[in-house]
């Protein structure tokens, strides 16, 4: 996926009210609007601002964003456009995120003035860095989230052939990229078992056991086998 594109999927969390204000700050307090300022990304869920390949995700965005033009067309059919000029609405219809700067925090050595949880900071003009603040803290639940399971499956030592099963390609994108982060995965030639052969499920008795039942304690052992089974190793050649 490219980085517009990625960006531009990002962007659905990207709040209008917020838009709306970028464009009045700078059409009334242009040089405040414009200032630069620092957007503090924290987590407590990630080890540090390098982890689950986040950085490198938050960079796909900002080279690739665009101001969402549906959403500046409804904002300037719902607005006075006596109170907002031309000039403006050309401004945010042509901004883009080139000039922004990123930092990755580090955990051992943590600035005096930013939150110990610090993972990023992204230099950009005042306003625009309240409109991307959305989309990013979205993008870092999505990392947080898919992190988890890629960090476990790192821990095992898992070899895995990927193949996603997200629902569309800009989670897939995101999936793989965090994967990535934790894993080198195998090529398509692989000949192996494909996966970390999680497949351990529950099986639950139900009912009211006479004491001492012998048909109840059968179907409990019954129940454990049928459960432990699921979690023995697939021998290879065979489905």
């Amino acid at each position: 996926m490219d980085d517009k594109t990625f960006a531009y999927e990002l962007a659905s969390w990207l709040d209008p009210y917020m838009l709306l204000q970028c464009v009045k700050r700078y059409e009334i307090e242009r040089e405040k609007a414009l200032a630069r300022t620092s957007l503090v990304i924290g987590s407590d869920e990630l080890i540090d601002g390098e982890d689950a390949g986040f950085p490198e995700l938050v960079a796909a965005f900002l080279r690739g964003f665009r101001m969402p033009r549906p959403i500046i067309e409804l904002l300037r059919a719902t607005q006075d456009a006596s109170q907002i000029s031309a000039e403006t609405w050309n401004w945010l219809e042509n901004v883009e995120l080139s000039s922004a700067r990123y930092k990755v925090c580090s955990r051992e050595h943590v600035q005096a003035n930013l939150p110990p949880h610090a993972i990023l900071l992204i230099e950009e003009r005042d306003a625009i860095a309240d409109v991307i603040q959305g989309p990013v803290l979205a993008l870092l639940d999505i990392v947080v989230m898919l992190a988890d399971h890629w960090r476990k499956m790192a821990n095992l030592g898992a070899r895995i052939y990927y193949e996603h099963n997200m629902p569309t390609p800009f989670y897939a994108y995101i999936d793989l990229r965090v994967a990535e982060s934790y894993l080198t995965l195998e090529d398509s030639t692989f000949n192996g078992i494909a996966g970390a052969k999680l497949r351990y499920r529950a099986v639950t008795v139900y009912g009211s056991p006479a004491p001492e039942s012998p048909i109840w304690e059968a179907s409990r052992e019954s129940a454990r086998f049928m459960a432990a089974s699921t979690h023995m190793p697939i021998v290879e050649g065979h489905q």
